[in-house]
């Protein structure tokens, strides 16, 4: 997860408590740590992963992000997930554009956002 507001951070950390997710989770504040993690670690990290983007983030925002990551190698059985309470467009690019990427809106009901995280995690297989 690449995610700036500690709040938003803690309700995904619920969501997936919910769901009793097994699953490796790391957190990061911005674009160049993860980008940085990526580069020092990346046999650590497991091979299928999915990623759950803020799409506006300071220094780079998640479209940077992914457009950095997705056509690398090492994201080959990757699904990026772009998330935002804003920016409708990005929506319909994402479903065009590129396959191994969607858009969450953030949703302001909790149990409909966690719904939501809840299909993106149980069809991607992790």
């Amino acid at each position: 997860m690449i995610e700036d507001n500690e709040a938003d951070v803690f309700l995904f950390k619920m969501i997936l408590e919910n769901l009793q997710y097994q699953g490796q989770f790391s957190r990061f504040a911005n674009g160049n740590a993860f980008l940085q993690a990526v580069e020092d670690g990346q046999n650590k990290l497991p091979q299928k992963k999915l990623i759950f983007i803020d799409l506006n983030l300071p220094v780079l925002d998640g479209w940077q992000i992914f457009l950095q990551s997705h056509s690398k190698e090492f994201f080959h059985d990757s699904l990026f997930v772009l998330v935002s309470n804003l920016f409708p467009q990005h929506f319909q690019k994402s479903r065009t554009q590129y396959s191994n990427l969607i858009f969450l809106e953030k949703e302001f009901e909790f149990d409909l956002f966690s719904q939501k995280v809840a299909e993106i995690i149980k069809s991607f297989g992790t």
